[in-house]
């Protein structure tokens, strides 16, 4: 008997703990507030267009409008042989980052050489002194004769 009432206390005892009301939950956690995600300034100015290639018959277009330059890089010697597209100007590879100075950033920038491959290195160096409108001769003065289109052998 005197078991019987240490038992029914325990029920009791177990009973009141296990019921949902006795039962407590726990605080939340208190929140952590993260601050904002930091990431790269954005860019103050759009990064340069990408230099286009133009066939001789767009450069010529573009040229016929008076809105671009056509900038020879080739040498000198050059320049009368196998000759030069008319009202173009000549700035060797060689001399073009100390000349830039020269060019209106302005305008578009139309670059060539003999068939391509200086041409390259000149769109090169002008975005690096910062012009933006740039294109290049595809295939150099050698496509533009091939097409057909006037060059002068002139000085």
């Amino acid at each position: 008997m005197r078991r019987l009432p240490a038992l029914l206390s325990l029920l009791v005892l177990l009973a009141v703990a296990c019921t949902p009301a006795a039962t407590e939950t726990p605080a939340p956690a208190a929140t952590k507030t993260l601050p904002p995600m930091q990431g790269p300034e954005p860019p103050t100015a759009a990064p340069p267009a990408r230099p286009v290639s133009l066939t001789p018959a767009e450069a010529e277009e573009r040229l016929a409008g008076g809105g671009a330059i056509l900038l020879d890089v080739r040498d000198s010697y050059e320049w009368t042989n196998p000759g030069h597209v008319a009202g173009a100007t000549l700035i060797p590879l060689g001399q073009l980052a100390r000349r830039v100075g020269e060019l209106d950033p302005k305008k578009e920038i139309i670059v060539m050489c003999n068939n391509g491959s200086r041409s390259k290195s000149g769109l090169q160096i002008l975005q690096n002194a910062g012009f933006a409108h740039l294109a290049e001769l595809e295939g150099g003065i050698q496509a533009w004769i091939a097409q057909g289109l006037p060059v002068s052998r002139e000085n």
